[in-house]
């Protein structure tokens, strides 16, 4: 059971971070944020129970749903990166909704374990923002030796943020584990 929470962390995780990756590297993203954003809905809380998952997931529902629809009426050129971005949200959306589901074993184990994630999650952004912050500072010094920053014009930008994303998840995986293990 413990081996399938943390399944279902890390596949909140990846829905969640799912956003941030589309927003930033979809070129034809102009203002899909506030057009999808139902008014005064968010910020949302991370929901602690499962009453509260029942109350969000159809905002979360509608939200994707209209970014999927963007992202089809947006891009005209289907790209490989405009494809990966389709594909990778149709993935989300399909996570969402078993999520949503409230038949779904995931469902039902992340409502059981709403509490404990929430906290991994809050706990997670002060560990692991430095932590990964320190790894991208060792990348600048081996591809900028000349300087200390990489900017979003820099050659290495995506790799930066690439790696960025992908240790930030990785380390915020490994703390949702270890606070599940003292959850239960």
């Amino acid at each position: 059971m413990k081996i399938f929470q943390s399944n279902m962390i890390l596949f909140t995780i990846i829905l969640f971070s799912g956003y941030l990756g589309f927003v930033s590297a979809n070129e034809c993203k102009d203002n899909v944020v506030f057009f999808c954003l139902p008014e005064d809905t968010f910020p949302v809380a991370f929901p602690e129970n499962e009453a509260e998952i029942n109350h969000i997931c159809p905002i979360f529902i509608q939200f994707t749903q209209c970014i999927l629809d963007h992202i089809e009426s947006c891009d005209s050129q289907e790209s490989d990166e405009s494809n990966h971005y389709k594909e990778d949200f149709e993935n989300y959306y399909a996570v969402l909704v078993e999520i949503c589901n409230e038949d779904s074993e995931l469902h039902k184990t992340i409502s059981e374990n709403a509490m404990c994630l929430k906290s991994s999650l809050q706990n997670h952004n002060d560990s692991c923002f430095h932590k990964s912050e320190e790894v991208l500072a060792i990348y600048n010094l081996y591809t900028h030796p000349e300087s200390s920053d990489t900017s979003k014009n820099d050659s290495n930008w995506e790799e930066y943020y690439c790696l960025f994303e992908a240790y930030d998840l990785a380390c915020l995986a490994d703390d949702a584990l270890k606070e599940m293990w003292t959850c239960s």
